[in-house]
């Protein structure tokens, strides 16, 4: 097996090892870009995920038209859309049926090939290190903006938790009886306080920091990482509340902080 192995890898250049490289690491982003899209609840147009998306695959395929070494495999490349704007009628069904299967059937073999030939991962540059990084920040936008949208079919503009409400079309916060105080609606603070307010359990740091996109968000990092960003967004949430008309031990016995793991709400009396 390993002589086979070392065989398979000698074929190749150092240059078409590189490609069989650059076209794993591609192919694989560009399907969970399609993924993101096809599998989203809502069908909504995002010119910024389909200019990763087409990126990503043109990079693919210039690859393979360079690489005639690799004309076998890309004769077995299956066909994906060519972009994500348009008609999305059933684009989740062709996602489950057609795209999603092919596609990593396909990747599968990337995989196969790249493991025959050595496995051999390169150094990427700073500009495909950008785009990657940019393309991952660009799915996690399309994710929060079909959230809002489905939060708005689900909740309304008025979401409300015990005797706290928010009205997110006229921007106010209003504590019990107390005259509501103007909000901006899409503040780190006042969007962490809407997701404790619409799930009513623990929120782990990492929830918050994937919900609010924050800078410092990674899906490789663990929970505990996230603690402080989240607990300075927790802190300056008590001026607004406390402007609202609620008393700071109200706000203390209201938002729960569990140790090492993040927040919960609980039912304003």
């Amino acid at each position: 097996m390993t002589i086979k192995m070392k065989t398979e890898q000698n074929k190749y250049s150092e240059e078409v090892l590189l490609a069989i490289y650059y076209i794993k690491v591609f192919y694989d982003k560009l399907l969970e870009i399609l993924g993101v899209y096809c599998t989203s609840d809502l069908g909504i147009d995002n010119p910024e995920l389909n200019f990763y998306y087409v990126k990503f695959s043109s990079a693919v395929n210039d690859i393979f038209h360079h690489t005639p070494e690799l004309e076998d495999l890309f004769s077995q490349k299956p066909e994906l859309p060519e972009s994500l704007l348009g008609d999305t009628k059933d684009l989740d069904v062709y996602w489950e049926n057609e795209f999603a299967p092919n596609g990593h059937e396909f990747y599968s073999k990337i995989e196969s090939l790249f493991i025959q030939t050595g496995s051999k991962e390169f150094k990427l540059d700073k500009a495909i290190n950008s785009y990657l990084r940019k393309s991952d920040r660009a799915m996690l936008r399309h994710k929060n903006v079909v959230r809002d949208e489905m939060d708005k079919l689900l909740y309304g503009n008025v979401i409300s938790c015990g005797n706290l409400k928010v009205n997110l079309k006229k921007a106010t916060l209003q504590y019990k009886e107390y005259d509501p105080i103007e909000i901006s609606p899409n503040t780190d603070e006042i969007q962490f306080l809407l997701f404790l307010m619409k799930k009513r359990r623990v929120i782990k740091y990492k929830e918050v920091a994937e919900w609010l996109d924050l800078n410092c968000y990674h899906p490789d990092y663990e929970n505990i990482e996230y603690s402080r960003e989240v607990q300075l967004i927790r802190k300056k949430l008590n001026p607004i509340l406390e402007k609202a008309g609620m008393k700071r031990e109200e706000i203390n016995k209201m938002i729960i902080a569990k140790k090492n793991l993040g927040y919960k709400i609980l039912l304003t009396n």
